[in-house]
């Protein structure tokens, strides 16, 4: 069984168990309803794809974020400036393990035109208690749900860098382990 086969058949045995616990209740699907679904899944999966396709490279007309500490992010206010996204949660284990390395790609850029966002789908108050036991140094967006559907997310954690003019890029692969090596290659090239 190939990666994305593997990825995908947890995906869906994941969604399955929140279904199943949801309603409390245990519920049998016939082969069909399961070949259903997951045909269902891949189409969706590919649609978003194609939408990512789509929206690589495309200039934001509009953007208006408000930061955990109530500061207000415009595209008009980060024009001029390389901005990486990094889209995650607090109960994603990969999300976690990469902040350190996200503290430090922010520290090797701190005296150049790069802003750093942490586009979290958690509420204020979990961040709070999450970022007294993980120092988080990038600006942490909560409730960044919106955004990540938006942007069409399909993963976590998962990075988009606009560039000076305000431009989408796309950068990420949930299975690299040189993830910060091409964030830091990507940014380099768009302050040039």
């Amino acid at each position: 069984m190939n990666t994305k086969s593997l990825i995908l058949t947890l995906i869906l045995a994941f969604t399955l168990n929140i279904c199943l616990s949801q309603n409390n209740e245990k519920k049998s699907f016939s082969e069909e309803e399961l070949a259903e679904m997951e045909a269902n899944y891949k189409i969706k999966k590919e649609k978003d794809k194609a939408d990512r396709k789509e929206l690589d490279g495309t200039t934001l007309n509009e953007l208006v974020i408000e930061d955990i500490d109530g500061n207000i992010h415009t595209l008009e206010s980060l024009k001029g400036k390389v901005v990486l996204m990094n889209f995650w949660f607090i109960h994603c284990k990969p999300c976690v393990a990469e902040i350190p390395d996200l503290n430090e790609l922010k520290t090797k850029f701190k005296d150049k035109d790069v802003v750093f966002l942490a586009v979290a789908l958690d509420n204020k108050k979990s961040l709070d208690k999450f970022l007294e036991l993980h120092p988080f140094d990038l600006t942490i967006i909560p409730k960044g749900r919106e955004l990540a559907e938006r942007f069409k997310i399909p993963h976590y954690p998962y990075n988009v860098i606009l560039d000076k003019t305000g431009t989408l890029h796309y950068v990420s692969d949930v299975l690299s382990l040189n993830i910060t090596n091409r964030l830091k290659r990507r940014i380099n090239g768009f302050l040039r």
